[in-house]
């Protein structure tokens, strides 16, 4: 199982549409094979900060996500309103609880 963080700061005055922007990735992504879990924060103290915890079945799954045109034509969108480049952290999970309603 693949983990991904990527981590989104909004230039001044751009959070709100830069947060529709990433809402609209939900749909496709949840039709991806392999894709576990896809997850949108916003920072509680950060209102410009925006964090995605994303799942994936394996490495080729993540790298499907990547690869998708969905993908690359958010990142066209969202680019102008991005205040530098995002963090992108890949993890390996190891264990932990599971979920809990």
């Amino acid at each position: 199982m693949i983990i991904l963080i990527a981590t989104f700061q909004a230039i001044h005055g751009k959070s709100y549409e830069l947060e529709a922007a990433f809402r609209g990735m939900m749909g496709p992504t949840t039709a991806e094979q392999g894709a576990l879990e896809y997850r949108l924060h916003r920072s509680l103290e950060r209102n410009d900060t925006f964090f995605f915890y994303e799942k994936y079945a394996d490495k080729a799954a993540m790298d499907l996500h990547l690869a998708s045109s969905h993908f690359a034509v958010l990142m066209e969108k969202v680019q102008p309103m991005l205040a530098g480049a995002p963090q992108v952290d890949t993890l390996e999970f190891l264990e932990g609880i599971p979920e809990r309603g």
